[in-house]
């Protein structure tokens, strides 16, 4: 069990938080060059959720009520924004920038990214600790694969946060915690012979329904510039970042 453990902790917290101080590395440069690491990171997580969160929910129910979970996790990632969003405007937000007038709150979205990761990484790290105790070198592939997976999210994560008005230390924290929640799941697995199917399929639509909300969000500001005009290097990195999730659930 600890080596099961330290796996899932390098997959999740190593390649989550690396990717959090690049994120932050990063939003100290111009802001053409954060939009275009946005842009980049949205399309891993496009990736992501349309080539595996959710044709995996499906696989696991095998029902298609999981439609309606993914509608729920989306009205859920909608409510939590608007109240995030009243809530920062009742306590002034004075660190970070006002929202734009378009009402793109990006602090508001990035608390949304933050618990909609943290819920997918608990049933990833589930299936992972099972996949090391039954076939210890396939899992450790799935590690490597979560680990390079969550290093643009935990830049999405840190971008999101800084650009929000939070400090970079105080990002890198919040991105290192939602990958805590795949070594939870990894402990899970090792406590308990056996996870219903029905209940993991739940938790990936909700986050998948959550991160569908999150992502048309973000490429309507980041990728098409909200009408106004598009931006053709973040439309290739947008392209890019769904090559290179798709090439890693191949792999897979």
């Amino acid at each position: 069990m600890p080596l099961i453990l330290l796996i899932a902790g390098l997959a999740g917290i190593a390649g989550t938080g690396a990717g959090s101080i690049a994120g932050s590395l990063m939003s100290r440069g111009n802001r053409i060059q954060s939009e275009h690491c946005m842009a980049f990171a949205s399309g891993v997580i496009s990736g992501l959720l349309f080539f595996s969160i959710i044709p995996e929910s499906f696989e696991l129910s095998g029902s298609a009520a999981m439609i309606l979970v993914l509608a729920a996790g989306g009205v859920l990632a909608w409510a939590l924004t608007r109240i995030s969003e009243r809530v920062s405007r009742g306590r002034g937000h004075p660190r970070g920038p006002a929202p734009e007038p378009h009402g793109f709150n990006e602090g508001a979205l990035s608390l949304v990214l933050l618990v909609a990761i943290a819920i997918h990484n608990f049933p990833e790290g589930i299936v992972l600790g099972y996949g090391l105790r039954f076939d210890p070198r396939l899992g450790a592939v799935w590690a490597a694969l979560i680990l390079l997976h969550n290093f643009p999210i935990g830049m999405a994560i840190s971008l999101s946060m800084i650009r929000g008005g939070a400090s970079a230390a105080r990002a890198v924290r919040f991105a290192l915690l939602s990958g805590v929640t795949l070594l939870l799941g990894s402990l899970l697995s090792a406590l308990i012979p056996a996870v219903g199917e029905l209940f993991l399929a739940i938790l990936f639509a909700l986050s998948g329904g959550a991160l569908f909300t999150i992502v048309v969000s973000e490429i309507r500001h980041h990728v098409f510039g909200n009408g106004k005009c598009l931006n053709k290097a973040a439309i290739a990195l947008f392209l890019a970042g769904i090559a290179v999730s798709l090439a890693a659930i191949l792999i897979e």
